[in-house]
């Protein structure tokens, strides 16, 4: 008999599959993304299971890395249990407050340097929109370069929590 699997068991395994291949040759999601023609924005949504990666972006990456496509697909229920065992999981409630304080401090952010849309925001930090995005929903903590930036720019003194950052001094 066949093992099913949901929608979503399969997104968050392939993802899974991918992010490892990736780090095993040692690659940033903007080389693969510049590599396939996207934005990285897609690399990060297909890692972390939130989209569905075409079968023709999984054939390119498969040929990338040396892999057939099955061994980005789980097997057996226990390849998806292991895998949702490995990821790191927080209560949702926690979630949603460190989501809660990111946009309170991207929105603080933009009044200061009195931006009113997105894009003036990401090119007044240095970054690009759609990393901005990325950041606001909590989809990825921004690196050490990206919080000095922060720091400078907000004039408070930042630090990576669990799942997001937080102002530790004023």
């Amino acid at each position: 008999m066949a093992v099913k699997f949901t929608e979503e068991e399969i997104n968050q395994y392939v993802g899974e599959q991918l992010r490892q291949f990736r780090k095993e040759k040692s690659l940033s999601q903007i080389e693969i993304a510049e590599m396939l023609g996207i934005r990285q924005a897609y690399c990060s949504s297909y890692e972390i299971g939130n989209r569905a990666i075409g079968i023709g972006t999984l054939v390119r990456l498969a040929d990338f890395y040396g892999k057939e496509l099955t061994d980005f697909l789980p097997k057996t229920r226990r390849d998806v249990a292991k895998m949702q065992a490995q990821r790191p999981q927080q209560p949702e409630r926690e979630i949603l407050t460190d989501l809660e304080k990111v946009g309170k401090f991207f929105d603080a952010l933009a009044k200061k340097l009195d931006c009113h849309r997105d894009a003036e925001l990401a090119e007044a930090i240095g970054i690009h929109a759609s990393e901005l995005s990325i950041l606001r929903r909590g989809y990825r903590v921004p690196g050490q370069k990206l919080l000095e930036r922060l720091s400078s720019v907000s004039g408070k003194s930042m630090k990576v929590t669990t799942a997001t950052f937080e102002r530790v001094s004023e």
